[in-house]
């Protein structure tokens, strides 16, 4: 989603990925609710560098030096 700043972008993904979590657990699907959100957790702790430069509104080049 192209996003006019980095936080907004950050936030929408956030949203989006809570809603999708709680519709598997309204849904009755409370283990992949949990396993989807541990998974969420465990990619933005990996990701932590992607996630700080959008939060201080800078672009993310990944691997690239």
């Amino acid at each position: 989603v192209a996003a006019p700043e980095w936080p907004l972008r950050l936030l929408l993904e956030w949203a989006l990925f809570a809603w999708a979590v709680w519709a598997l657990e309204d849904l009755g699907y409370d283990a992949g609710a949990w396993l989807l959100a541990g998974v969420l957790v465990a990619h933005y702790l990996v990701s932590y560098d992607r996630t700080v430069a959008m939060l201080r509104n800078r672009p993310y080049k990944g691997f690239v030096k």
